[in-house]
C-alpha cells in the first residue's frame, strides 16, 4: 500500500498497524488532557454519555467508565477491541449489527460500547445523541480530503450542550500529502467548526 493513501484508505493503514505490532500511538497511562479537562468535557454530569471516535484500546475509555460515564467507542480494527477488553479483564458480549455490518461489544453492566466497523457508517439512529466526544488524534488520522465529512458526523452526533475535546498536533513542514496523522494547523479547526462550534484553544 502506497504511504500516500486514497480517501477513505487510511483505516487499513492503521489497521495494518495494530495487526503488526506497530500501534506506537496508544498510550500506557490515562491521558493527561482527559484527565484536567474531565469536568468541561462532562459539563457538571453525574452519566454523561461520551464517544471516543477510532477508540483504538485506549485506556481512557475504562477509566471515564470508572468515574461513573457511560462510554461509546468506534473503531475499525477488531483486533484493537479485543485486546481493550482481554487486557482490561473485562467480561463482554459481541453481538452483530447486520444493518450496517458492525459488530458491538459491551460489558455486562452496558458502560463502555464499543462498535467495529467503518467509521463514517457511524450514525445518530444507533446511540442517539453525546453528552461529550473525547477525540485524541481521530481527526488528524483521516484522510486530509475525508476531514469535512469527518467533521459533518461529530456535529450530527452533537447533543445541544455537547461539548467535544480534542487533542491535534501541529508542526512545521508537515506534508499535506504524506501519511498520517497529518499537521493539523489551529486556522484548519476554525474552518472546520467555525459554523456549528464554539472554539477554544488550550
Amino acid at each position: 500500500m502506497s504511504e500516500d493513501t486514497e480517501p477513505g484508505r487510511e483505516m487499513d493503514l492503521w489497521m495494518s498497524k495494530w495487526e503488526k505490532g506497530q500501534a506506537v500511538w496508544h498510550k500506557t497511562v490515562v491521558h493527561q488532557l482527559l484527565v484536567k479537562n474531565l469536568d468541561l468535557l462532562v459539563a457538571g454530569k453525574k452519566n454523561a454519555k461520551v464517544l471516543f471516535p477510532l477508540c483504538g484500546k485506549s485506556l481512557d475509555m475504562k477509566w471515564l467508565a470508572d468515574q461513573g460515564h457511560t462510554v461509546v467507542g468506534v473503531e475499525a480494527s477488531e483486533l484493537a477491541v479485543q485486546s481493550f477488553f482481554t487486557e482490561n479483564g473485562i467480561q463482554h458480549t459481541v453481538t452483530d449489527v447486520p444493518a450496517i455490518d458492525f459488530k458491538l461489544y459491551q460489558d455486562s453492566d452496558n458502560k463502555i460500547r464499543i462498535y467495529v466497523g467503518d467509521f463514517f457508517k457511524f450514525s445518530k439512529e444507533l446511540e442517539r445523541e453525546f453528552d461529550g466526544i473525547w477525540d485524541r488524534g481521530a481527526l488528524e488520522s483521516i484522510h486530509l480530503e475525508d476531514r469535512a465529512r469527518y467533521v459533518k458526523l461529530m456535529v450530527s452526533l452533537m447533543s445541544e450542550d455537547c461539548q467535544y475535546l480534542a487533542e491535534a498536533y501541529y508542526y512545521e513542514g508537515g506534508s499535506k500529502r504524506g501519511p498520517p496523522p497529518h499537521s493539523t494547523r489551529p486556522d484548519t479547526i476554525y474552518k472546520l467548526f467555525e459554523n456549528t462550534c464554539d472554539i477554544n484553544f488550550m
